[in-house]
């Protein structure tokens, strides 16, 4: 089963370029995503396509993010004991939140027109 995620949030630090063992470069980085009536969660991403690795490596710390991607849940014991929870999402497609607004008041636009 295959889990297909949209997720907006903040970076917490800067987008890393790595290169895997076999030569193959990704960009690694975390997110900040908030929840209705909960708290915010940490959201790993890390980017193959030389696309989205390219858009998410253009990024800063506190930039505001929309990524899609596959995704899977990740549980782990943090450093104070407590379980904690996030997202791991392998990104296919990156805006930002500015280029994710525009993006919807065009197509809201577009709709009223239609009207």
């Amino acid at each position: 089963m295959s889990l297909h995620a949209m997720a907006m949030g903040t970076l917490v630090a800067d987008p890393v370029r790595r290169t895997g063992q076999s030569g193959r470069d990704f960009v690694t980085a975390s997110m900040r995503v908030a929840c209705d009536g909960a708290e915010p969660f940490l959201a790993s991403l890390i980017a193959f396509s030389t696309s989205a690795a390219e858009a998410l490596a253009e990024h800063r710390k506190g930039d505001g993010l929309v990524v899609g991607g596959r995704a899977n849940l990740k549980s782990w014991t943090g450093r104070d004991g407590q379980e904690q929870h996030g997202l791991g999402i392998v990104v296919e497609q990156v805006m930002s939140e500015y280029q994710f607004g525009k993006r919807r008041r065009g197509t809201d636009d577009d709709a009223r027109r239609a009207a």
